[in-house]
């Protein structure tokens, strides 16, 4: 299964979800307040996680800007200990909103509320795909670095942090250039 982009007799876009031979559901109309309430709705659609068996890894990750408009990034304590944007897997059971929320609050402290989608990420070849929020904070709780995320800093569009993955790059960039409905797809997991 993967998500697409479509539109409706050119008069309003959306996200699908196909298994390749048919729709299999409706995610969200691109650009409309109740965008985010229809991604909700859709928790059972999007409620698996993958074993790299053909079942699909789904992921949710937060673009948090602060008040000079630089954005938040997270560097990881595990692997290449690469940066990105707070956010991760989403449980069973979790939609891609709750699992945003959910994430940015583990691996930040920030308490904040989803605005909208920029845009879905896929690497269609790994069954990979990522939804990415812009949000807005609202409160910050206690927090400190640890094993899974190191670091956690605000950078400007012209100064991101190193190593960074190709997918990672593009969701910031996309963040921000302000865009709202973005599909883009990989063909590698970097």
């Amino acid at each position: 299964m993967f998500v697409y982009r479509g539109s409706f007799h050119g008069k309003m876009d959306f996200l699908g979800v196909t298994d390749g031979s048919s729709t299999v559901g409706f995610v969200a109309r691109i650009g409309e307040s109740d965008s985010i309430e229809k991604l909700r709705e859709s928790r059972a659609m999007f409620a698996s996680r993958s074993n790299r068996q053909g079942q699909m890894i789904l992921g949710a990750f937060a673009a948090l800007f602060d008040d000079t408009g630089r954005i938040l990034c997270a560097q990881r304590g595990y692997g290449a200990r690469t940066w990105t944007t707070p956010g991760g897997m989403v449980e069973s059971g979790e939609s891609p909103v709750d699992a945003v929320c959910r994430e940015v609050l583990e691996e930040t402290g920030w308490v904040v509320r989803v605005e909208h989608l920029i845009g879905v990420y896929s690497v269609p070849t790994k069954n990979d795909h990522a939804f990415f929020f812009h949000v807005t904070p609202l409160e910050r709780k206690l927090w400190s670095p640890n094993d899974e995320i190191t670091a956690v800093e605000f950078f400007p569009a012209d100064a991101l942090p190193t190593p960074m993955s190709q997918r990672a790059t593009a969701r910031i960039r996309d963040a921000f250039a302000g865009y709202r409905g973005m599909v883009r797809t990989f063909d590698t997991m970097d």
